[in-house]
């Protein structure tokens, strides 16, 4: 599933066939970095509860095209696998409890981070329980 142009000047979900990322099909990682490349600085994306990492490089390529990203908090993520991958590589500009995430995500809609895209290094390392 990717993020496309569409004729009309617009933006268009196309779903593709393809080899699974991440042990993913549909990907995470290839929508996210499809919509980097044709939404962002005006992109507001998450990583919520999940196992593995999908998602995290998504995320990471939407955050450094200037993106508002975030990932749900470890607190509130029934399996934090997915939200701990991309806040580890600095995906992600804040851990977001679920119950706060739609207002976050509503609230960042339509701003740009243009002084992000600039400076994106990554988000400081949290620790967390061990596996």
């Amino acid at each position: 599933m990717r993020l496309r142009r569409a004729a009309a000047g617009g933006l268009a979900v196309e779903v593709t066939a393809g080899d699974p990322v991440c042990y993913s099909t549909p990907s995470i990682d290839v929508l996210l970095t499809s919509a980097a490349k044709v939404a962002a600085p005006r992109l507001s994306a998450a990583v919520l509860t999940g196992m593995g990492s999908d998602g995290a490089n998504g995320l990471l390529a939407a955050r450094l095209a200037g993106a508002q990203t975030f990932v749900q908090d470890e607190a509130t993520s029934l399996v934090y696998g997915m939200p701990a991958r991309a806040w580890e590589r600095g995906a992600a500009l804040a851990q977001v409890p679920l119950d706060q995430m739609a207002e976050k995500l509503l609230a960042s809609v339509g701003t740009t981070s243009a002084t992000q895209r600039a400076t994106a290094a990554p988000a400081p390392r949290m620790t967390h329980r061990g596996v």
